[in-house]
């Protein structure tokens, strides 16, 4: 009888601190992924606080709603927001200058032809990879038009973007075999894009977030109009 008694004792002593336990690590899980979605909201806060506040459309919307923002000149930032499937984080962009040139490497045009090589900044403000789209080109007569896409058919535009470029404004293969930029959670990145260029134009616009009338890679527009002066 002794020892079924103690025998009792010792499964309900083991069974208290089995319950424990588990409350224990409940109680840990919970507070981690509170810690987790504080950090998440400390990240999406911080990427907001440097987005200036009359480009904000709704700061509560997830994700963060902006305006378009058109006609900025060389040298200015704007901001903009991929769409789901480029990671739907926010991204600013300084358009740092502009060239023209007729080789980038492995690709050539004739001499009626030519690319713009635009010398961008990006700046991941989120808290996951983006997936960075080639911006197009336009005349600068066509801003209107494309910020109301009343005008959403390539073929209208005067420029498409076609190849990321290293430093030296070439095309690398070894290095970007697939054509395509990331850019991580807090990074900025200096990066060149050549616009194949159908046209010349007085003025000419730059254009993230042109919708052809079926796919839009950014939520809102952001552009930059300069004159055919400013290419180097």
């Amino acid at each position: 009888m002794r020892r079924y008694i103690m025998t009792m004792a010792v499964l309900l002593v083991s069974s208290l601190l089995l319950i424990a336990c588990g409350a224990d690590e409940n109680e840990s899980v919970a507070t981690d992924d509170g810690d987790n979605a504080n950090q998440e909201e400390t990240n999406r806060e911080e990427g907001s606080a440097k987005i200036p506040d009359e480009v904000i459309k709704d700061a509560d919307a997830d994700p963060i709603e902006l305006e378009h923002q058109m006609g900025l000149a060389i040298g200015e930032t704007g901001y903009t927001v991929p769409s789901f499937f480029n990671g739907e984080h926010p991204l600013a962009i300084t358009l740092n200058g502009v060239e023209q040139a007729q080789d980038i490497g492995q690709s050539k045009v004739g001499d009626d032809d030519f690319f713009l090589v635009a010398d961008f900044t990006l700046e991941n403000l989120g808290e996951d990879n983006i997936k960075v789209e080639k911006p197009h080109a336009a005349k600068g007569s066509d801003e209107s038009a494309i910020q109301n896409e009343e005008m959403t058919n390539m073929g209208e535009l005067i420029g498409i973007g076609e190849r990321y470029l290293d430093e030296n404004g070439k095309i690398d293969l070894d290095d970007n075999p697939t054509n395509s930029l990331n850019v991580a959670p807090g990074e900025k990145v200096e990066q060149k894009i050549a616009i194949g260029m159908r046209d010349s134009t007085d003025e000419y616009m730059i254009v993230f977030g042109f919708f052809d009338g079926n796919n839009q890679h950014y939520m809102n527009k952001v552009s930059w109009t300069f004159k055919a002066e400013e290419v180097k």
